[in-house]
């Protein structure tokens, strides 16, 4: 990332129960659930990393993965400068 340049970054993080590197690997794979220990209900279907990845490649960004087991995973957009909108009003 060249924040001097323009690129722009949104980070979303929680302090769940985190993930090993093999799961973040896996949750970038379509339909992978992950191991959980929550209800049936409250599961997603293993799309949202997929279609995230696929979306920010549209805007030719990507998606990065910070986690630890037991402390929390912190997920970052990266948008380059050329797809970066400026107010010109300033």
């Amino acid at each position: 990332m060249d924040f001097a340049a323009g690129d722009y970054a949104v980070s979303v993080t929680d302090t769940g129960e985190g993930m090993t590197e093999q799961q973040v690997a896996e949750a970038f794979e379509v339909f992978q659930e992950g191991e959980h220990d929550r209800s049936d209900s409250a599961r997603g279907i293993g799309l949202g990393l997929p279609l995230t990845t696929a979306m920010m490649a549209l805007h030719d960004g990507r998606v990065t993965v910070s986690s630890e087991k037991g402390h929390g995973t912190t997920i970052t957009l990266h948008f380059p400068a050329r797809r970066v909108l400026r107010n010109s009003s300033k």
